[in-house]
């Protein structure tokens, strides 16, 4: 499972889109994400605006890789 984070003060489109055509192209990997307040909705993605801490935590204990950025 691939667990994607772009926080919760800014969104990152760009990241989302190439992450959401990744996840087309490898439909047997999941891909979960948090994404913030974004206009993006994906289409192979679940994705979540926020996530509570113990959810979120158990997204990242989960994943097999986890996918951030910094700023």
């Amino acid at each position: 499972m691939i667990f994607i984070t772009t926080g919760t003060q800014f969104p990152f489109e760009r990241l989302l889109k190439i992450m959401d055509e990744w996840a087309q192209e490898n439909s047997e990997t999941e891909v979960i994400a948090q994404v913030g307040l974004t206009e993006f909705k994906s289409k192979f993605i679940e994705s979540y605006d926020y996530l509570t801490p113990v959810i979120y935590e158990s997204y990242v204990k989960k994943a097999n890789v986890l996918v951030g950025h910094l700023w």
